[in-house]
């Protein structure tokens, strides 16, 4: 089954573009955390159309982030 957005390829990327990972620190305390941009309903409807959702799913997307928090 073909999904069909109406959306340039250019619209595409671009909207992918805003899904980002956020670092958050506090300069007193040296802490610092990850988080994921939360995506808009174009991107989620980009995404499933993509058969990539997992990207937004929380329970793949945290276990990640905590992984390379460790790494900073």
């Amino acid at each position: 089954m073909e999904t069909h957005l109406g959306y340039s390829t250019e619209e595409v990327f671009g909207l992918l573009k805003e899904c980002l990972i956020n670092r958050l620190a506090i300069q007193q305390t040296n802490r610092s955390w990850l988080s994921i941009t939360q995506p808009s309903s174009q991107l989620v409807e980009i995404l499933n159309a993509l058969k990539c959702e997992v990207v937004i799913d929380k329970k793949r997307f945290e276990p990640v982030l905590k992984a390379a928090e460790r790494w900073m």
